[in-house]
């Protein structure tokens, strides 16, 4: 054991010192107090270590519960697995049946769908073009740049197929509202 590690702040500050760095300062620059302070610390770990002795003396006396503890440790431990493995199949049981569910809703859906656009075919609108609403942006963006402005015919046709867009994607937002209310 070291003497910083033996002596503490409030050893020192009850000698006077600040800090307990200026407390290992004044041993440090008084030899012979580092030498005298080693011998106590070496005394004290004489000590500690026939004390440690003595306790493993007085653990022999208890072998038997020893025992009867640790194979009792050991039990609780593997139980304590079982209920963790246990619980982690039970997680991955509820994940694989939710997962299983959710494929199932799914596919029950997809079959009212199916059912409902045979039944009602004529209510159901194509919308296998709408992800190409998604790039109708820059498209619209191309064809400005390469349009020459002083041809008024090509202008002309631009305006009017962003006011169709518009009037679209507005329609497209009313029927989307009216919609929502029976989701």
């Amino acid at each position: 054991m070291s003497i910083s590690k033996l002596l503490m702040l409030d050893f020192f500050k009850s000698q006077g010192f600040a800090t307990k760095t200026e407390g290992m300062l004044f041993i440090n620059e008084n030899k012979r107090l580092e030498k005298k302070i080693i011998k106590k610390i070496d005394e004290l770990d004489e000590i500690k270590y026939e004390c440690i002795e003595g306790v493993k003396t007085l653990m022999e006396d208890f072998e038997e519960e020893k025992g009867h503890f640790m194979k009792r440790m050991k039990e609780e431990r593997k139980e304590k697995d079982i209920k963790k493995q246990q619980k982690k199949r039970d997680q991955m049981k509820d994940e694989m049946r939710d997962e299983i569910m959710k494929e199932l809703r799914d596919e029950e859906f997809m079959r009212k769908k199916e059912k409902l656009k045979n039944e009602y075919g004529n209510m159901f609108p194509n919308i296998t073009g709408l992800h190409d609403l998604e790039i109708l942006e820059q498209l619209f963006m191309n064809a400005i740049r390469h349009v020459d402005e002083e041809d008024t015919k090509e202008v002309n046709l631009l305006e009017k197929m962003k006011k169709n867009t518009e009037e679209a994607l507005a329609t497209l937002l009313k029927v989307r509202k009216v919609m929502s209310k029976y989701a």
